[in-house]
């Protein structure tokens, strides 16, 4: 049920003018990429279905990558589980209607000072400043999901460095955006929600019509 988070969070990223190229939540993929004289090497990338386009097999993953062909490339991480937890706002609920979650997520992001105008050492102070006050409060999610009670709070942040990307195949756009003007950080914030026995529908999952791949 991390979907809800995904949806609310784009809908509140729209509204920024430094958001470019969003990928929503990714996953880790590593990727064998054959090397002249047949040997093999593996490289591993965040992976987001709403950005494959540049996905081939057998080929390096490129949509995601720190890019300067966008003012920012932005995606969002699961870290860790999704545990369940106990909330006050349960009991407003029949008992065993009403289950509660929490997840720690990481806002990744780098970008491009000149492509939104600025031409100056660092403008990550501000541009963190401005995605943690979108990240705490509660809001709701309505159909299809139904969730009353989404609470987001602002745990930790890192700017400019490498270890944002420790888990990536990134040594060669790292080259191009270690120094300004582009920059990079991430911010990690904990999503609280709770879930309505029939959030998503209110009758058991049916397979569909299978898609010819």
């Amino acid at each position: 049920m991390t979907q809800p988070i995904v949806t609310a969070i784009k809908k509140i990223l729209e509204e920024k003018c430094y958001i470019d190229c969003f990928g929503g939540l990714v996953r880790k993929v590593s990727i064998p990429i054959p090397q002249v004289g047949g040997k093999t090497i593996t490289k591993t990338y965040p992976i987001s279905c709403a950005k494959l386009d540049e996905c081939k097999p057998n080929q390096p993953y490129v949509e995601l990558l720190p890019s300067n062909k966008y003012k920012s490339v932005s995606y969002l991480e699961l870290i860790g589980p999704v545990r369940r937890v106990v909330r006050p706002l349960d009991t407003k609920y029949p008992k065993n209607q009403a289950c509660s979650f929490e997840a720690i997520f990481r806002f990744v992001m780098s970008y491009n000072m000149k492509k939104l105008g600025y031409d100056q050492c660092s403008i990550a102070d501000q541009i963190i400043a401005d995605i943690m006050n979108c990240f705490k409060g509660s809001f709701s999610v309505g159909e299809p999901y139904k969730i009353p009670d989404i609470t987001l709070a602002p745990v930790s942040y890192l700017a400019n460095d490498v270890s944002t990307f420790g888990k990536y195949s990134h040594e060669d756009a790292l080259l191009s955006i270690g120094m300004p003007p582009c920059e990079f950080f991430h911010i990690d914030f904990k999503a609280q929600w709770t879930v309505l026995e029939g959030c998503v529908s209110q009758v058991p999952f049916k397979c569909k019509t299978p898609i010819e791949c």
